[in-house]
């Protein structure tokens, strides 16, 4: 072999042999296709880490992938043209969307927020769209660009969702705008042409659009309801409307026949917080008609009618001296009397001591109050000195009507009757005193009235 081929060979060699050297951790492109050659110079397969948190992948052919999936230990990458897995919001196909985590991972049966919309991605990994039940009768809703609603409607199959700030359809009575109110069952759909009940037998009606309703509202066979301004039924009330006054009975209907007492006493504004009402209806110069009246359910029942006596000025205005039983409605507070202890229903009770004195002086600091004391001048009732044999034992049984800071008198008591007018009490006999003090618990009202048409102002 001559000199120059021995040069040409030893040449080749150090080629081949450079030419293996510079194909180590570095890329190469054949027939346009990329690959990777690691450490000891093979071309790589798998997941690549490299860069800052960057990731590629080489099939079993050690060709990159681009544009395509690729699923390792059963989760999927998906790597663009430049050959990157991707980290983000990836939109696809026909308005299909995916996410692909930091880790470039897809995300599947798990949320994400991006620019402070929510996404949810199902088990296939695309985001999804309209409701999605979860958790405890939980609902969401997901319009047509993959974002959960929040604070906004959603129709779907005709029936209205409304979606929350946190992205849940709600449940129960919401208001909204110019004192509107609707309302959504425990399905999350809204009422529309039906009813409602809620707490304390609150009924509404929501109409065709889905807002609760005011005012009269005509259904069935001439049947006729009102709802107030805070969209609530009336039972057992009047209500005027234009020139014309109905009175709605315990059902909520209107009523065509003559209105009966108990439907009175059911329509007083008192009625809706007392459990017991006592009305004391004046029917000559001092006498009146008192009538204890007990509730059951929305119903109310006369349960003592008595003959009483009033003040020698009747009912009316009353002040410090006046003789006249104070009109209006009072709280009855407490029932006092001579024996240490009565049956009541829940009211309070105290036995007059020896040193029970009831303030009438308007210029005591106790005025109108029931204070024991060693001594009180003589303008105040020493309430022993009435506890005797009759006619002076008024105060055998009492029950207090709390007028206190009406400025309107003072001392103003139930109590048994004798044969005289009295000083603005209210008297009756002690048999129907003792049956009125056994019914009366802590929710227990008189309304003083001279004629029965005024009950409807209390």
């Amino acid at each position: 072999m001559d000199k120059r081929a021995i040069t040409l060979n030893v040449k080749l060699v150090a080629n081949t042999i450079q030419s293996k050297q510079t194909i180590r951790n570095k890329y190469q492109w054949r027939d346009n296709k990329l690959y990777y050659y690691g450490n000891d110079g093979q071309p790589i397969t798998g997941l690549r880490h490299y860069g800052n948190n960057k990731l590629e992948y080489y099939g079993s052919d050690h060709i990159q992938y681009r544009n395509r999936y690729a699923t390792v230990n059963n989760k999927l990458y998906y790597f663009g043209s430049n050959g990157d897995a991707i980290t983000g919001l990836r939109h696809y196909g026909n308005n299909k969307l995916e996410y692909y985590g930091s880790d470039h991972v897809q995300y599947r049966n798990r949320y994400a927020t991006v620019n402070n919309k929510l996404y949810y991605f199902g088990s296939n990994g695309d985001a999804i769209t309209g409701l999605r039940h979860y958790g405890n009768n939980k609902l969401e809703f997901y319009g047509s660009n993959h974002i959960q609603y929040r604070n906004r409607y959603a129709t779907v199959n005709n029936q209205l969702y409304y979606f929350s700030s946190n992205g849940d359809a709600i449940t129960g009575l919401r208001h909204y705008g110019n004192n509107k109110l609707e309302y959504y069952g425990t399905n999350h759909i809204q009422y529309r042409n039906r009813y409602y009940t809620a707490a304390k037998n609150k009924l509404y009606y929501f109409g065709g659009n889905g807002d609760a309703i005011t005012g009269l509202r005509h259904y069935g066979n001439n049947k006729l309801e009102f709802y107030g301004t805070d969209h609530i039924q009336y039972r057992n009330r009047y209500a005027t409307v234009g020139n014309h006054r109905y009175y709605f009975g315990s059902n909520g209907d209107a009523v065509s026949e003559p209105q009966t007492e108990a439907d009175i006493i059911a329509s007083m504004r008192v009625a809706q917080k007392a459990q017991q009402i006592v009305t004391v209806v004046q029917n000559g110069g001092s006498t009146a008609t008192l009538k204890l009246w007990q509730k059951q359910g929305n119903a109310w029942q006369n349960i003592l009618t008595s003959s009483s006596r009033i003040g020698n000025g009747g009912i009316g205005s009353s002040h410090e001296g006046s003789s006249t039983t104070p009109q209006g409605v009072y709280h009855l507070s407490f029932a006092f009397g001579k024996t240490a202890s009565v049956k009541t229903n829940g009211m309070s009770y105290r036995q007059i001591k020896q040193n029970s004195y009831w303030i009438e002086d308007p210029n005591d600091s106790q005025y109108n109050t029931w204070q024991d004391r060693s001594w009180a001048n003589n303008k105040n009732e020493h309430l022993i000195d009435y506890t005797k044999a009759a006619p002076h034992n008024q105060y055998e049984l009492a029950v207090v009507m709390d007028n206190h800071g009406q400025n309107n008198g003072s001392g103003f008591f139930i109590h048994v009757k004798n044969q005289w007018a009295t000083e603005g009490c209210v008297s009756i006999n002690l048999s129907d005193m003792r049956t009125l003090v056994s019914h009366l618990g802590n929710q227990a009202y008189v309304v003083n009235v001279q004629n029965q048409a005024q009950l409807n102002n209390y």
